[in-house]
């Protein structure tokens, strides 16, 4: 027997008033007596059970199951009844209802069973049944990942196979783990027996190992190190040369990443670009890069690759002028040529040095061996005596000669180095360019043929003609026009290149796919009238041109469609992709940049009775969700074949495959595929499924923060530097790139004025908090300008300051205006005359913030060595000094003026007592702060450092929350009025994010180019500009 729950009962089943009521009425007329008698009963209630459910027919074990049962009461009074519910015929509760008459109440039961199996459970004539069976179980395996070995930037995929082996629906969270810290997670929802694949797309910044874990299940992929090359082993050989010998300089190469890569080794020679050789290495190869030069003029050359240097000298004997050089002489009785030859080598050298005399078509010769010894020099005289010549004028020449003795009149030898073919992979008909030194090594002028050989087969031929000990640069250019690899040999230097072709076609239809090139034909049929083609291109350039390059068309005899483009601006061997689907058979032809190539693919009826399917009817359970809710997404799969077979669903979300389910179904056969998304994060998810679409939202679950668009303001033609709000809220101010302030009516958002002083861009803009005024500044200038909000016109031009105005604040009461210089001054204004009542010189670098407190009785300034000043307002003194280290880049106060902080490049935000000036907290983030900010409740700190954003409270100061979502600084960050929302800025992404401080929960994001944007006072109103405009909206 269960033991009934404890409830209130009567002994009766109803109770309500029945007792009879006797009215007697005497009616007279006329003279007759007469007695009539009436009987009045009270209304009844009557009340009666009418439905009853459960919440599940069937739960798994230790499970509870809801049961309710409505009661009505369709009597005439009001009245109470005790409902009972029997669980297999036994009584297990009794609850007592009171009913007014015509009301209607349900009552509710729980009830947890602890044995498998099924109950009944009934409540008058009602009854249903309750079967118990084990709960969901999951099981998760075939942990997978794919590729288990990636490039930097590029997608890992880690899958698990999950199934769900209870005897219940239930729903399951994947954590996916890296490195023991959690990744990712999603939710998976199954019915019982039920599997299916779940997916994580992860991309990883560093490379290394990092280990996988989902459940129990353990793997790990490699992130591999990118291409890294190692240049080592520097030689110069031979490290003292004559001029114009040959000098080879090599050096190892050696590709110490884990990616196959290509280096450019660039030789320099006394810091100037010498020479450059590509070399391609797979990792843990190494390879030897060698360059040929020579010096021509005597001296030391400076060699260096990457951060190796050498060097080597060009020495030997050296006659007074250059090698060849002219000079009159006037004959007497003997001509004397004197010569000034000098030994610039190390050592000692010998040489001979030759002296010609020319007259009209004669000429005479003579030689004379030379000795000298290290650095010597001296004259060397030659004389050509009478009668070897006639009276007159000659001319006479030198030159060295061999360095031994012997004859100098050498052969002219030519040496062929460095061939270089750019590019080395062309397409087809494109020009490329081979290229050679040569060298003539000799002592005289001479002729050198070049053959240029492809595939052994001599391609062009080029003669050179170079003086002695001269070189240059000799180019081929051709074209191929076919596909492949040619070889290239000039002169026994051998390379290659090749040549591919234009476009790679993949086309895939059907689950099949095959590649096809150029003037290639293939026939595949198709299984019904709507078809679809998937094509993949590769192209091989960059398209520099404003318009679309590649374009692929597929034609028929009705018409022409369109079904791709390659956009201008696009790389070498960028990939595409697309979709086209047409409603007809036939056959077809490809187009490649709207022109016809002989590539078709020929359409045919399919006159098999295979098995095809169709999805349709996509449906969402919801279009809106919380975060953690379920949303249920469903399709109609039909085989509108024959023939059984098997078809695979794929749940795409956001483009990245999120699930799959495989069905077998037979001819004729339809059924509904569902699956079960559950997502944390607040956004609109897009929903494909086989070619269907849809798409879902994630709200917050608090209000939603109201950011309604109201208007783009557009005035200026630059990009916006600065903005803010009037303390009165009837206007906004920006400043532009354009050099020019904007001011609008914030009532009809019309322009009331423009101005400006300079043609630079604009620094900072601030009004007054009295509304009197506004206040800017210029990029690297030094004044600060003025202008009054009455009239919109100049008041004060502030000149005081010796370099750039990096900073200015006003005073709470407007009274004052300061502003930090450059010049490590910061100046003080009053605002009554403009006239300068302080200057705060105890700065010793440039100054960049300047605040007052908000009860303003204190001024504190930061500067470029890390320390900040704190003054009085009243006289001036300088009440304190903190040395922080580092640039000091923000400083603000509590709302009540009871604390400072500040922060900086040291990673630090310190927090100080005003008055007495003790240590309240430290804050060490290890990163350069460049926003400090209280909350206008004095509850919160933000600050951002680096590449995030932190709120802490201030009561205790522990973490509020931290915010990782920006790229790669954070340079402003605010609240609103309220102190209801947290704004922050990424300056990589370009992007302003905006949370509500109650759960911290995302609730806008704005583009911002430069990061400005700002609350109105009053807190109705969130600017935020982005490139030359600013974008208003209304704030609830």
């Amino acid at each position: 027997m269960r033991e009934i729950k404890e409830g209130l009962f009567l002994d009766k089943e109803e109770k309500g008033l029945s007792t009879f009521l006797i009215v007697l009425t005497v009616v007279i007329v006329g003279v007759s007596l007469g007695a009539s008698a009436y009987i009045l009963t009270r209304p009844k209630p009557n009340i009666q059970i009418e439905e009853m459910t459960v919440s599940q027919e069937k739960i798994a074990k230790e499970e509870p199951v809801t049961v309710k049962v409505k009661v009505s009461n369709t009597g005439g009074a009001e009245g109470s009844k005790n409902i009972p519910l029997e669980i297999n015929g036994e009584v297990f509760e009794i609850r007592k209802v009171n009913l007014n008459t015509d009301e209607s109440k349900t009552v509710s039961f729980e009830i947890t069973e602890g044995e498998l199996g099924s109950f009944k459970v009934s409540s008058g004539e009602l009854l249903k049944t309750v079967e118990v069976v084990e709960p969901a179980e999951f099981n998760i395996e075939n942990l997978r990942l794919s590729p288990e070995e990636v490039k930097l930037g590029e997608t890992v995929t880690i899958s698990v196979d999950i199934r769900n082996t209870g005897g219940v629906k239930g729903s399951e969270k994947l954590g996916l783990r890296i490195d023991s810290s959690l990744e990712k997670s999603k939710y998976v929802t199954l019915a019982p027996e039920e599997s299916t694949t779940m997916s994580f797309n992860v991309k990883k910044k560093t490379s290394k190992s990092y280990s996988v874990k989902i459940g129990s299940l353990s793997s790990s992929f490699k992130v591999l190190t990118p291409a890294k090359f190692e240049v080592s082993n520097l030689q110069v050989e031979p490290k003292e040369a004559s001029s114009g010998e040959s000098v080879t300089i090599s050096a190892k190469v050696k590709n110490i990443g884990e990616v196959r890569g290509k280096y450019s080794a660039e030789l320099r020679i006394n810091d100037k670009f010498a020479k450059s050789e590509e070399v391609t290495l797979s990792p843990g190869e190494e390879k030897v890069v060698t360059f040929e030069t020579s010096g021509s003029e005597i001296g030391t050359y400076f060699v260096s690759l990457r951060d190796l240097s050498d060097k080597f000298e060009v020495g030997g004997i050296l006659i007074e002028g250059k090698d060849l050089r002219e000079e009159l002489i006037k004959f007497d009785w003997t001509a004397l040529v004197d010569v000034s030859v000098q030994n610039t080598a190390s050592e000692s050298r010998s040489a001979l040095i030759w002296c010609e005399v020319i007259q009209g078509a004669n000429s005479w010769r003579k030689s004379k061996d030379v000795h000298l010894q290290s650095l010597e020099g001296k004259i060397v005289r030659f004389s050509f005596p009478e009668p070897e010549y006639l009276a007159g004028t000659c001319r006479a020449r030198v030159w060295v000669g061999a360095e031994t003795e012997g004859d100098t009149q050498q052969e002219a030898e030519f040496k062929v180095s460095n061939l270089q073919i750019n590019p080395s992979e062309a397409e087809p008909e494109q020009t490329v360019t081979i290229s050679v030194d040569v060298k003539n090594t000799g002592n005289v002028e001479g002729s050198y043929e070049l053959n240029l050989k492809i595939d052994g087969a001599t391609e062009q031929t080029k003669t050179k003609t170079l003086g002695a000990k001269k070189s240059t640069s000799v180019s081929f250019d051709f074209s191929r026009k076919e596909a492949g690899i040619y070889e290239v040999d000039i002169e026994n230097l051998t390379s290659q290149f090749e040549v591919v072709s234009r476009w790679d076609l993949v086309t895939e239809y059907d689950g099949l796919m095959w590649s096809q090139r150029k003037h290639d034909t293939d026939t595949f049929k198709i299984e019904e009238d709507n078809w679809r083609v998937n094509w993949k291109a590769s192209w091989i350039g960059t398209n520099t041109s404003q318009l679309p390059l590649l374009i692929i068309s597929v034609v028929s005899e009705n018409g022409k469609e369109v079904i791709g483009e390659m956009d201008s601006g696009h790389r070498v061997k960028d990939k595409y992709s697309g979709t086209g689907t047409f409603q007809e058979k036939g056959q077809f032809y490809l187009y490649i940049m709207g022109q016809y190539i002989s590539w078709k693919i020929e359409i045919e009826e399919d006159t098999g009775k295979k098995a095809k399917f169709e999805t349709n009817n996509l449906r969402l359970s919801s279009s809106e969700v919380k975060p953690g809710e379920t949303v249920e997404v469903s399709v109609d799969v039909s085989n509108t074949g024959d023939e059984s077979g098997e078809h695979t669903v794929d749940l795409k979300i956001d483009g990245t495959l999120e699930a799959s389910k495989t069905v077998s179904l037979k001819g004729g056969e339809k059924t509904t595929v569902s699956f079960t998304v559950v997502k944390e994060e607040k956004k609109t998810y897009s929903i494909e499924v086989d070619g269907l679409s849809g798409s879902f939202e994630v709200k917050s679950t608090i209000e939603e923060a109201n950011f309604t668009f109201e208007t783009t303001l557009r005035q200026a033609t630059g990009e916006i530097e600065a903005l803010d709000f009037s303390p009165n809220n009837e206007y906004i101010a920006y400043g532009s790139k354009d050099s020019k302030v904007y001011v609008h009516s914030t009532e009809d958002w019309s322009l009331i004025s423009s101005f400006g002083e300079l043609s630079v861009k604009i620094r900072n803009l601030k009004f007054s908090p009295n509304n009197q005024f506004v206040a800017f500044t210029y990029e690297d200038k030094s004044n600060l300008y003025i202008y009054s909000t009455s009239t919109w016109s100049k008041v004060a031009t502030l000149t005081k300051s010796g370099g750039e105005v990096k900073r200015f604040s006003f005073s709470t009461n407007s009274d004052l205006i300061a502003y930090s210089s450059k010049d490590t001054n910061v100046y003080v204004h009053s605002t009554d005359d403009w006239s300068n009542i302080a200057t705060l010189s105890q700065a010793t670098s440039t100054v960049h913030p300047v605040r007052f407190s908000p009860d303003g009785k204190y001024i504190a300034y930061g500067e470029l060595d890390g320390h900040v000043h704190v003054h009085s307002t009243g006289d001036w003194t300088q009440l304190e000094i903190f040395n922080l280290g580092g640039w000091i880049r923000s400083i603000d106060f509590t709302p009540n003026s009871d604390q400072i902080a500040f922060g900086g490049n040291s990673g630090e935000v310190q927090v100080y007592t005003t008055g007495t000036w003790n240590s309240v907290k430290t804050f060490d983030t290890g990163k350069k702060i460049r926003s400090i900010t209280f909350s206008p409740d004095g509850q919160m700190i933000s600050y951002g450092a680096d590449s995030t954003s932190y709120v802490n409270s201030t009561s205790d100061w522990s973490l509020e929350e931290k915010f990782t979502d920006q790229s790669p600084y954070v340079f402003t960050t605010i609240f609103s009025p309220d102190s209801k929302y947290f704004v922050y800025n990424s300056s990589g992404d370009e992007k302003v994010f905006a949370y509500t401080t109650e759960d911290w929960s995302k609730v806008e994001t704005f583009d911002s180019s430069r990061g400005r944007f700002g609350f109105s006072p009053d807190g109705s109103m969130f600017a935020v500009q982005n490139n030359e405009i600013v974008r208003v909206y209304n704030v609830e």
